[in-house]
């Protein structure tokens, strides 16, 4: 995902460019720009995704930028890091279509949680993921797969949770919007691309698994729900548990290995995830997860 950060003081463009690089994301590319003007030419030719642009600047304002991009009709998302912090700017900002205002001075967490919506929403996780996935080959007899029970599943992740989880199958449903963001899994025998099984953890199905290693309080947790932000660190830790899975379900295959091809986040799209896990033919399990904060989360595991 293409970048571009506005700012006049260098050292606040490297600032600001480092905070990115410690999201961990290898597949940002960040461009670097001094003024409103060189960013405008830059977002022509470049064509970002996101601008991270101050406000006051010599020649061209932040705002002044934003109507410039308006006119020329590019459809980029521009979010706000600057020494403006009343309720007014960031109204006005916002009211111009800013996605965001982050204040200076910033500490890295507050700039992650502006952006890392943004970067979700853009699909930064999949960018190679073809949801539909390609055509799968019959499995032959003696290496078909049984998906797990949920007391099998229920053992194997209660080994990454510090709270105790409970896991029971549960009726199969329609994908929900309110699922979304979900993380999704795919598998395949010896890490050949034709995809043996999809595994599906809607939001809080992710923040039940993913907060098990990582210290997370109750408040930031019904935060990111509450926003539909599943936080890096949480999936991290969901591919841990898609790992976990996949070891459950290795259990019962004598020759091959079942290994992670893709591991993505689907964020607004949940009609792409009712292709995924709808079509006919598959072989389905949907399993309820749930610890002492929250219930209903919805973990689903299939064979095309």
């Amino acid at each position: 995902m293409k970048i571009l950060i506005v700012d006049d003081s260098k050292a606040m463009q490297h600032i600001v460019k480092r905070g990115l690089e410690k999201l961990g994301y290898d597949d940002l590319e960040i461009v670097l720009a001094s003024s409103g003007m060189e960013a405008l030419e830059l977002a022509k030719q470049w064509k970002p995704k996101l601008i991270l642009s101050d406000w006051h600047m010599p020649e061209m304002t932040g705002i002044e930028l934003m109507a410039e991009l308006s006119k020329a009709m590019l459809d980029i998302d521009i979010g706000f890091v600057t020494t403006e912090s009343s309720e007014e700017r960031i109204k006005e900002a916002k009211d111009a279509g800013a996605l965001f205002v982050v204040s200076k001075p910033f500490d890295v967490e507050t700039l992650h949680n502006a952006v890392l919506p943004v970067l979700q929403s853009k699909g930064i996780k999949n960018p190679d993921l073809d949801i539909e996935g390609p055509e799968s080959s019959e499995t032959p007899a003696d290496e078909e797969l049984t998906l797990p029970k949920s007391d099998s599943l229920q053992k194997a992740l209660k080994l990454l949770t510090v709270k105790e989880i409970e896991v029971s199958t549960t009726d199969i449903d329609d994908p929900k919007n309110s699922w979304l963001p979900c993380v999704i899994g795919l598998f395949g025998f010896d890490n050949q691309k034709n995809i043996k099984v999809v595994v599906v953890f809607d939001i809080l199905a992710a923040m039940i698994l993913g907060t098990s290693e990582e210290s997370m309080s109750k408040t930031l947790m019904d935060a990111a729900i509450n926003e539909k932000v599943i936080p890096k660190n949480v999936i991290a830790n969901c591919e841990r548990a898609l790992h976990m899975i996949s070891l459950v379900i290795n259990r019962e295959v004598n020759s091959k290995e079942l290994t992670m091809i893709s591991m993505s986040t689907l964020t607004t799209n949940v009609d792409k995830l009712a292709v995924l896990v709808g079509r006919k033919g598959v072989t389905r399990i949907d399993y309820g997860v749930s610890n002492e904060d929250y219930d209903n989360g919805r973990i689903i595991i299939l064979c095309p």
